[in-house]
Protein backbone atom coordinates (compact mmCIF):
# COMPACT_ATOMS: atom_id res chain seq x y z
CA UNK A 1 0.00 0.00 0.00
CA UNK A 2 1.73 3.57 -1.16
CA UNK A 3 1.73 6.20 1.18
CA UNK A 4 0.50 9.58 0.73
CA UNK A 5 4.13 11.36 -0.09
CA UNK A 6 4.76 8.48 -1.96
CA UNK A 7 6.24 8.42 -5.82
CA UNK A 8 3.39 6.44 -6.33
CA UNK A 9 0.26 8.08 -4.39
CA UNK A 10 1.46 11.57 -6.50
CA UNK A 11 1.61 10.35 -9.80
CA UNK A 12 -1.90 8.90 -9.31
CA UNK A 13 -3.04 12.33 -8.22
CA UNK A 14 -1.26 13.85 -11.49
CA UNK A 15 -3.38 11.34 -14.07
CA UNK A 16 -6.43 12.53 -11.85
CA UNK A 17 -5.81 15.99 -12.48
CA UNK A 18 -5.20 15.13 -15.89
CA UNK A 19 -8.07 13.36 -16.71
CA UNK A 20 -10.30 16.03 -14.62
CA UNK A 21 -8.62 18.92 -17.55
CA UNK A 22 -9.73 16.34 -20.33
CA UNK A 23 -12.73 15.68 -19.20
CA UNK A 24 -13.44 19.17 -18.72
CA UNK A 25 -11.79 20.63 -22.05
CA UNK A 26 -14.52 17.63 -23.68
CA UNK A 27 -17.56 18.96 -22.27
CA UNK A 28 -16.33 22.98 -23.39
CA UNK A 29 -15.92 21.73 -27.32
CA UNK A 30 -19.41 20.76 -27.76
CA UNK A 31 -20.46 24.13 -25.49
CA UNK A 32 -18.25 26.03 -27.96
CA UNK A 33 -19.31 24.27 -31.38
CA UNK A 34 -22.80 25.17 -30.49
CA UNK A 35 -22.28 28.57 -29.66
CA UNK A 36 -21.05 28.84 -33.07
CA UNK A 37 -23.77 27.03 -34.55
CA UNK A 38 -26.44 29.60 -32.74
CA UNK A 39 -24.86 32.37 -34.04
CA UNK A 40 -25.04 30.50 -37.64
CA UNK A 41 -28.38 30.35 -36.74
CA UNK A 42 -28.97 33.90 -36.01
CA UNK A 43 -27.00 35.04 -39.27
CA UNK A 44 -28.91 33.16 -41.40
CA UNK A 45 -32.96 34.32 -39.57
CA UNK A 46 -31.01 37.68 -39.66
CA UNK A 47 -30.47 37.33 -43.48
CA UNK A 48 -34.27 35.42 -44.07
CA UNK A 49 -35.84 38.36 -42.48
CA UNK A 50 -35.22 40.24 -46.21
CA UNK A 51 -38.76 41.62 -47.61
CA UNK A 52 -39.57 39.57 -50.12
CA UNK A 53 -40.13 41.12 -53.65
CA UNK A 54 -43.68 39.40 -55.03
CA UNK A 55 -43.19 38.23 -58.48
CA UNK A 56 -45.61 40.53 -61.05
CA UNK A 57 -46.74 37.35 -62.93
CA UNK A 58 -49.40 39.69 -64.75
CA UNK A 59 -46.48 42.08 -66.32
CA UNK A 60 -45.15 38.36 -68.35
CA UNK A 61 -45.90 39.44 -72.08
CA UNK A 62 -49.40 37.68 -72.97
CA UNK A 63 -46.94 34.33 -74.82
CA UNK A 64 -45.24 33.74 -71.53
CA UNK A 65 -48.35 33.51 -69.43
CA UNK A 66 -50.47 31.32 -72.01
CA UNK A 67 -47.70 29.14 -71.88
CA UNK A 68 -47.83 28.68 -68.09
CA UNK A 69 -51.71 28.19 -68.42
CA UNK A 70 -50.80 25.28 -70.80
CA UNK A 71 -48.59 23.87 -68.63
CA UNK A 72 -50.68 23.74 -65.43
CA UNK A 73 -53.73 22.31 -67.67
CA UNK A 74 -51.54 20.16 -68.84
CA UNK A 75 -50.35 18.86 -65.63
CA UNK A 76 -53.94 18.86 -64.38
CA UNK A 77 -55.01 15.34 -65.32
CA UNK A 78 -51.98 14.23 -62.79
CA UNK A 79 -54.63 15.06 -60.08
CA UNK A 80 -57.98 14.93 -61.26
CA UNK A 81 -59.75 12.12 -61.22
CA UNK A 82 -56.91 9.74 -59.19
CA UNK A 83 -56.36 11.82 -55.82
CA UNK A 84 -60.31 12.39 -55.55
CA UNK A 85 -60.80 8.84 -55.37
CA UNK A 86 -58.42 8.03 -52.94
CA UNK A 87 -59.89 10.56 -50.57
CA UNK A 88 -63.14 9.54 -51.13
CA UNK A 89 -62.59 5.78 -50.74
CA UNK A 90 -60.08 6.34 -47.67
CA UNK A 91 -62.63 8.51 -46.05
CA UNK A 92 -65.32 6.09 -46.64
CA UNK A 93 -63.76 2.94 -45.11
CA UNK A 94 -63.10 5.20 -41.47
CA UNK A 95 -66.67 6.25 -41.73
CA UNK A 96 -69.72 6.88 -43.79
CA UNK A 97 -68.94 10.05 -45.49
CA UNK A 98 -69.90 10.58 -49.19
CA UNK A 99 -67.72 13.90 -49.56
CA UNK A 100 -64.06 14.86 -50.77
CA UNK A 101 -62.08 17.20 -49.38
CA UNK A 102 -59.40 16.96 -52.20
CA UNK A 103 -57.91 19.95 -53.11
CA UNK A 104 -58.67 21.30 -56.63
CA UNK A 105 -55.71 22.12 -58.69
CA UNK A 106 -54.66 25.54 -59.88
CA UNK A 107 -57.05 27.14 -57.49
CA UNK A 108 -55.08 30.11 -57.58
CA UNK A 109 -55.12 30.65 -60.90
CA UNK A 110 -58.80 30.35 -61.28
CA UNK A 111 -59.67 32.57 -58.35
CA UNK A 112 -56.83 35.07 -57.69
CA UNK A 113 -58.24 38.06 -59.51
CA UNK A 114 -60.81 38.66 -62.31
CA UNK A 115 -57.84 39.19 -64.96
CA UNK A 116 -56.78 35.51 -64.47
CA UNK A 117 -60.38 34.09 -64.33
CA UNK A 118 -61.29 35.60 -67.77
CA UNK A 119 -57.36 34.19 -69.58
CA UNK A 120 -57.08 30.73 -67.60
CA UNK A 121 -60.51 29.59 -66.37
CA UNK A 122 -62.19 28.42 -69.66
CA UNK A 123 -58.76 26.32 -71.11
CA UNK A 124 -58.69 24.82 -67.44
CA UNK A 125 -62.59 24.08 -67.26
CA UNK A 126 -62.62 22.36 -70.90
CA UNK A 127 -59.23 20.10 -70.35
CA UNK A 128 -60.46 18.65 -67.15
CA UNK A 129 -62.03 15.45 -66.12
CA UNK A 130 -64.24 15.73 -62.82
CA UNK A 131 -65.21 12.69 -61.16
CA UNK A 132 -68.68 12.17 -60.57
CA UNK A 133 -68.31 12.42 -57.30
CA UNK A 134 -66.89 15.69 -56.71
CA UNK A 135 -69.33 17.34 -59.48
CA UNK A 136 -71.59 18.84 -56.88
CA UNK A 137 -68.72 21.43 -55.09
CA UNK A 138 -67.34 21.39 -58.38
CA UNK A 139 -70.30 23.22 -60.09
CA UNK A 140 -70.74 25.57 -57.47
CA UNK A 141 -67.29 26.91 -57.35
CA UNK A 142 -66.84 26.84 -61.09
CA UNK A 143 -70.15 26.79 -62.73
CA UNK A 144 -72.15 29.54 -61.45
CA UNK A 145 -73.82 32.80 -62.55
CA UNK A 146 -73.76 34.50 -59.51
CA UNK A 147 -73.14 38.58 -59.12
CA UNK A 148 -69.94 39.11 -57.91
CA UNK A 149 -68.92 43.02 -56.63
CA UNK A 150 -66.73 44.59 -58.78
CA UNK A 151 -66.58 41.87 -61.97
CA UNK A 152 -67.62 43.72 -64.97
CA UNK A 153 -68.87 40.33 -66.66
CA UNK A 154 -69.83 36.61 -65.87
CA UNK A 155 -66.98 34.35 -65.37
CA UNK A 156 -69.62 31.07 -66.49
CA UNK A 157 -70.19 30.38 -70.03
CA UNK A 158 -73.53 28.93 -70.25
CA UNK A 159 -72.29 27.57 -73.57
CA UNK A 160 -69.36 25.99 -71.95
CA UNK A 161 -68.66 22.15 -71.49
CA UNK A 162 -67.60 19.65 -68.59
CA UNK A 163 -66.61 16.23 -69.22
CA UNK A 164 -67.72 13.94 -66.42
CA UNK A 165 -65.44 10.54 -64.84
CA UNK A 166 -66.98 7.87 -64.10
CA UNK A 167 -66.33 4.95 -62.09
CA UNK A 168 -68.85 2.50 -60.93
CA UNK A 169 -67.48 2.99 -57.29
CA UNK A 170 -68.45 6.19 -56.95
CA UNK A 171 -72.26 5.87 -57.80
CA UNK A 172 -73.78 3.86 -55.09
CA UNK A 173 -76.59 6.04 -53.69
CA UNK A 174 -74.93 8.84 -55.68
CA UNK A 175 -76.66 12.40 -55.57
CA UNK A 176 -76.92 13.92 -59.16
CA UNK A 177 -79.54 16.45 -58.86
CA UNK A 178 -77.25 19.62 -58.97
CA UNK A 179 -76.30 18.25 -62.61
CA UNK A 180 -79.26 17.53 -63.66
CA UNK A 181 -80.67 20.88 -62.88
CA UNK A 182 -77.34 22.39 -63.85
CA UNK A 183 -78.42 21.25 -67.68
CA UNK A 184 -82.24 22.20 -67.58
CA UNK A 185 -80.96 25.44 -66.63
CA UNK A 186 -78.33 25.23 -69.76
CA UNK A 187 -79.54 23.36 -72.22
CA UNK A 188 -76.96 24.76 -74.57
CA UNK A 189 -74.31 23.93 -71.75
CA UNK A 190 -72.39 20.52 -73.31
CA UNK A 191 -71.92 17.54 -70.57
CA UNK A 192 -70.36 14.22 -71.65
CA UNK A 193 -68.55 11.03 -70.02
CA UNK A 194 -65.75 9.50 -69.99
CA UNK A 195 -66.11 5.77 -68.39
CA UNK A 196 -63.11 2.41 -67.71
CA UNK A 197 -64.25 -0.47 -69.88
CA UNK A 198 -66.75 -1.50 -66.77
CA UNK A 199 -69.72 -0.12 -68.37
CA UNK A 200 -71.40 -1.13 -71.00
CA UNK A 201 -72.22 1.91 -73.95
CA UNK A 202 -75.74 1.49 -72.96
CA UNK A 203 -75.56 2.34 -69.60
CA UNK A 204 -73.68 5.73 -70.21
CA UNK A 205 -76.28 6.11 -73.57
CA UNK A 206 -78.96 6.11 -71.12
CA UNK A 207 -77.41 8.95 -68.76
CA UNK A 208 -76.69 10.75 -71.36
CA UNK A 209 -80.25 10.55 -71.88
CA UNK A 210 -80.86 11.59 -68.80
CA UNK A 211 -79.05 14.88 -68.39
CA UNK A 212 -80.64 15.55 -72.11
CA UNK A 213 -83.87 15.08 -71.22
CA UNK A 214 -85.82 18.43 -73.23
CA UNK A 215 -89.27 17.33 -72.39
CA UNK A 216 -91.07 20.56 -71.70
CA UNK A 217 -92.73 18.92 -68.30
CA UNK A 218 -89.12 17.63 -66.77
CA UNK A 219 -87.57 21.03 -67.77
CA UNK A 220 -90.53 23.04 -65.95
CA UNK A 221 -90.31 20.78 -62.87
CA UNK A 222 -86.23 20.18 -62.26
CA UNK A 223 -86.10 23.82 -62.33
CA UNK A 224 -88.95 24.71 -60.03
CA UNK A 225 -87.67 21.68 -57.71
CA UNK A 226 -90.96 19.84 -57.77
CA UNK A 227 -88.40 17.17 -58.45
CA UNK A 228 -86.31 17.23 -55.51
CA UNK A 229 -83.93 14.44 -55.37
CA UNK A 230 -82.27 12.15 -58.74
CA UNK A 231 -80.19 9.69 -57.15
CA UNK A 232 -78.03 6.87 -58.94
CA UNK A 233 -77.59 3.30 -57.80
CA UNK A 234 -75.38 1.34 -60.14
CA UNK A 235 -75.58 -1.71 -57.94
CA UNK A 236 -79.32 -1.79 -58.90
CA UNK A 237 -78.94 -0.46 -62.12
CA UNK A 238 -81.74 2.37 -60.68
CA UNK A 239 -82.17 6.06 -61.28
CA UNK A 240 -84.52 7.15 -57.53
CA UNK A 241 -86.93 10.38 -58.78
CA UNK A 242 -88.50 12.14 -55.98
CA UNK A 243 -91.25 14.45 -56.38
CA UNK A 244 -92.87 16.66 -54.18
CA UNK A 245 -96.15 15.48 -52.47
CA UNK A 246 -98.09 17.97 -54.49
CA UNK A 247 -97.18 16.63 -57.50
CA UNK A 248 -96.57 13.19 -56.65
CA UNK A 249 -99.08 10.50 -58.11
CA UNK A 250 -100.47 7.52 -55.17
CA UNK A 251 -98.50 5.31 -56.82
CA UNK A 252 -95.26 6.54 -55.99
CA UNK A 253 -96.35 6.54 -52.43
CA UNK A 254 -95.71 3.18 -52.14
CA UNK A 255 -92.49 2.20 -50.47
CA UNK A 256 -92.73 -1.87 -51.78
CA UNK A 257 -94.04 -3.28 -54.78
CA UNK A 258 -93.82 0.10 -56.50
CA UNK A 259 -95.12 -0.48 -60.29
CA UNK A 260 -94.89 2.55 -62.83
CA UNK A 261 -97.69 2.64 -64.79
CA UNK A 262 -96.96 2.57 -68.60
CA UNK A 263 -97.03 5.82 -70.25
CA UNK A 264 -95.84 7.60 -67.33
CA UNK A 265 -92.17 7.73 -67.92
CA UNK A 266 -93.39 9.38 -71.42
CA UNK A 267 -95.02 11.89 -70.07
CA UNK A 268 -91.88 12.63 -68.46
CA UNK A 269 -89.65 12.19 -71.23
CA UNK A 270 -87.93 9.39 -69.79
CA UNK A 271 -89.09 6.51 -72.28
CA UNK A 272 -86.14 6.34 -74.30
CA UNK A 273 -84.28 5.15 -71.24
CA UNK A 274 -83.76 1.00 -71.41
CA UNK A 275 -81.08 -0.10 -69.00
CA UNK A 276 -81.87 1.84 -66.07
CA UNK A 277 -85.10 1.44 -64.04
CA UNK A 278 -87.12 4.17 -62.41
CA UNK A 279 -87.95 4.35 -58.81
CA UNK A 280 -90.38 7.15 -57.50
CA UNK A 281 -90.63 8.62 -53.91
CA UNK A 282 -92.50 11.32 -52.22
CA UNK A 283 -90.71 14.41 -49.94
CA UNK A 284 -93.13 15.60 -47.85
CA UNK A 285 -91.32 18.61 -46.42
Amino acid sequence: MAHSGSPTATTIKGANKRVRINNSNELQAPQKKRARTDSKKLDVRAVSKKPEVPFRFLDLPGELRNRVYELACADTHRYFPTLTFKSEHKRRRRSFARGTTTDIPFMALTHANVQLRTEFRSQWLNGVRIPLCAVQSFLATFLTKKKLEGVPRPIFDPSGSLRIWLRKMEMERRDITRLVKHKAMYPEFDISFNHLPEFQPWEVQDLESLLNNSHPLWIRWVKSSVISLVNLDVRLSCIVIVLKEKHAPQWARKTAGQIVPDGYLATLGLNPIRFWRFDFGVDYN
